[in-house]
């Protein structure tokens, strides 16, 4: 495991963004599910602005809010506004 996979297996960023990028096993390996699963992920992640996906990752990395704020030169406020919309995308995406 190197110091971006989780223990499941997925990044940390992908995981904080409720995405399972990890490769198939099993019943999974069907190449078909595989790639729409991947074109789903792609497409939730398209309707998020570059700001939300910076923020994301970051959380997903294990940044706290303070921590964004001072790398990105943003306000506490605009990386709690950036991460719930983002959140919030990613939720109203991900239950159609």
């Amino acid at each position: 495991m190197t110091g971006h996979e989780t223990p499941s297996g997925g990044s940390e960023a992908s995981d904080a963004l409720g995405l399972d990028m990890r490769e198939p096993t099993g019943s999974e390996s069907d190449p078909c599910a595989v790639v729409l699963a991947r074109e789903e992920a792609s497409q939730r992640l398209a309707q998020l602005t570059e700001r939300e996906r910076v923020y994301l990752a970051l959380q997903g990395l294990g940044y706290t809010y303070v921590e964004m704020a001072q790398a990105t030169s943003a306000s506490l406020r605009t990386v709690e506004r950036q991460v719930l919309r983002g959140r919030r995308k990613l939720a109203a995406n991900g239950s159609h």
